[in-house]
């Protein structure tokens, strides 16, 4: 009798051999910097209207170009050049970081576990934070969306997004004319990510300004700490001014998260060996 025709491949063999064919851990950052608002603010429920130029932090701009240096040297080949996104001032408008949204989140759709680091330094209230013209950018809802959009619907990406970010504004008064965000119904994916948020304030506080990004900068120099350790050294980085500072975790974490990573064969700096 005749042989029987070679079957193909299943769906889900087919599935798998494509998985293996996606990049390992990678790593794909967006870092917003606001230190000017432009126009006059609009008054608050209850405030007088005031001429304010609303400006802070005049060094923005350096801290972010050093932010990126320190990551593209501490994570090495994980970081490619082209996944790095960087928006200052009048380049972050709301529509700019909508824009480096969904840019991100077409990067990250061919890489097997891909990490996400976005930080956020300028104005803000109760986990919002304020764009250069003055629009109001819902924090968890803006995460959420690139974790779980940002992985493919037929599964083929194994891992979603895991999100690493520092705030570093104020966690304040939610104003009154703006509705409190709401949740999004929870993905059925297997594996639904992570969100590791570092914020400058706790809830209902106001934030030194920078304070959160100089401690950041610091810690950066340290190799080989994870998140809950880097969240201890930015704690202690000015025990006056820092203790508002809070690591918020959500998910599974897979594996240990490193923002800095001894280069094979060195010796340990002298940080890492007081630490």
């Amino acid at each position: 009798p005749p042989l029987p025709a070679p079957q193909g491949p299943s769906r889900r063999d087919d599935t798998r051999q494509r998985a293996d064919h996606l990049g390992g851990e990678e790593f794909f950052v967006l870092l917003v910097g606001v230190g000017e608002l432009s126009g006059q603010r609009q008054p608050l429920a209850g405030e007088r209207q005031q001429e304010d130029s609303y400006d802070l932090r005049p060094r923005i701009k350096d801290d972010i170009v050093k932010l990126e240096q320190k990551l593209q040297a501490g994570l090495g080949s994980q970081l490619r050049k082209d996944r790095c996104l960087t928006l200052v001032n009048r380049e972050a408008t709301y529509s700019d970081i909508m824009q480096a949204q969904r840019t991100l989140i077409g990067k990250i759709a061919r890489v097997r576990t891909p990490r996400v680091i976005v930080f956020f330094g300028g104005h803000g209230f109760r986990d919002h934070i304020i764009t250069h013209d003055r629009q109001y950018i819902c924090v968890p809802e803006f995460l959420d969306k690139i974790r779980v959009v940002g992985r493919k619907p037929d599964c083929e990406q194994p891992d979603q997004p895991q999100i690493i970010a520092f705030i570093d504004a104020c966690e304040g008064k939610i104003p009154s004319d703006l509705a409190v965000w709401e949740p999004q119904a929870p993905c059925h994916h297997a594996n639904n990510g992570a969100s590791y948020i570092f914020r400058a304030a706790a809830p209902g506080e106001l934030a030194l300004d920078g304070v959160l990004t100089d401690a950041l900068l610091a810690a950066l120099d340290v190799p080989d700490e994870n998140l809950d350790q880097m969240f201890v050294r930015l704690k202690a980085h000015n025990p006056r001014f820092c203790q508002g500072i809070r690591f918020e975790k959500s998910g599974t974490l897979s594996g240990q998260i490193v923002l800095h990573r001894r280069p094979a064969g060195s010796a340990p700096t002298a940080a890492a060996v007081g630490w």
